[in-house]
């Protein structure tokens, strides 16, 4: 889309709108025939209060889970030795050993 010059009838009129929330400015650029982007970059450049339509379904990302040799790190740290295959054991073993070490 082109350039987009607002009149002063549709400033006036997104600021008698009060809070604009995405599906008012969805009606307005229909109305005007124009994009919504527009026009809420609009809104916010004239520090207007619009309310972002609510993104659903959005996961939150999962924590990344330990790594063997960040938990044979921390029982090297805790014991103060450095053993040569304890990064050979089975996960399980290395959280069990963990909570032994740390008491």
């Amino acid at each position: 889309m082109s350039k987009v010059n607002y009149t002063e009838k549709m400033l006036n009129e997104l600021q008698s709108m009060g809070v604009i929330t995405y599906d008012m400015a969805h009606e307005f650029a229909e109305k005007y025939n124009i994009s919504v982007r527009s026009v809420v970059a609009k809104v916010r450049s004239m520090e207007l209060p619009y309310q972002p339509k609510e993104v659903i379904g959005v996961k939150t990302p999962k924590p990344k889970a330990e790594s063997k040799a960040d938990i044979v790190t921390e029982i090297q740290s805790v014991l103060n030795v450095n053993f040569k295959g304890l990064d050979r054991l089975v996960l399980e073993d290395l959280v069990m050993l963990r909570k032994i070490v740390k008491g």
